[in-house]
Order: structure tokens, then C-alpha cells, then sequence
């Protein structure tokens, strides 16, 4: 086994990896954008939900390692190459999460907050 096959067993796991942290994203987003649009804000309002997939990325590199090395180990896969398969993973979901982020920061800056001065994003794209 090599660090090809330790990608595998975490590809296999889309929703630890892909829906989850979209599911949070979206989420946030939804209930930061109700609350802009029941306060009155004549200024830019800023909100920082988007760091909750920051935190969720935190949690998901301390619970990824508990349930997959075991198994990675029994199937004989060095130490090695579970870390670059698992860091492979891990850039190859961020980089999704973060086209996403930044398709939405675009459509954010082009309406101009959401129209209501609303700012989720922390890129000014």
C-alpha cells in the first residue's frame, strides 16, 4: 500500500470531508444573512461565521486520524504514507471548500453585500 491507496480510504468518505463542511458553511451563512436583514445597518456589518469551518477543519484533523489509522495500519500501510496520503486529502478538500468560498466571495463583492451591506466572506476579491 502507498500513500495512493491511504487517498482512497479517505475519498471514500465524502461527507466527513466535502458535504459536512459545506452543510456548516451554508448553514452559517443562512443564519448570519437573517440576522443582517432584521438589524438595521447603515454600515458595512461583518459577522465572522466563516470561521466555524475553520474550527471544523481543526476538529476534523484530530477525529480523521482516530478512525481511519487503525485501520490504515492493519492493512500495512507505513506511517509514511498514511500522513501524505491524509494531507493529500486534506489540501485536495480545502482546495474545493475554498473554490466555493471564493465563488461566493465574488457574487458577495458583485452584489454588494448581499444587498444589504451584509459581509460573510473574509476575501475582497
Amino acid at each position: 500500500m502507498n500513500m495512493k491507496a491511504v487517498f482512497s480510504i479517505h475519498r471514500k468518505d465524502k461527507w466527513i470531508w466535502l458535504y459536512i463542511p459545506l452543510i456548516i458553511l451554508f448553514s452559517s451563512f443562512i443564519v448570519n444573512l437573517i440576522v443582517s436583514l432584521l438589524i438595521n445597518n447603515d454600515e458595512k456589518f461583518y459577522t465572522g461565521g466563516v470561521i466555524s469551518i475553520f474550527a471544523y477543519v481543526l476538529t476534523l484533523g484530530m477525529i480523521v486520524v482516530a478512525q481511519s489509522f487503525p485501520f490504515a495500519i492493519v492493512m500495512s500501510v507505513t506511517r509514511k504514507d498514511y500522513f501524505w496520503g491524509t494531507a493529500l486529502m486534506g489540501l485536495t478538500a480545502n482546495f474545493i471548500i475554498a473554490l466555493f468560498m471564493s465563488m461566493f466571495a465574488s457574487l458577495e463583492n458583485m452584489l454588494n453585500g448581499w444587498g444589504n451591506r451584509f459581509h460573510f466572506s473574509i476575501f475582497l476579491i
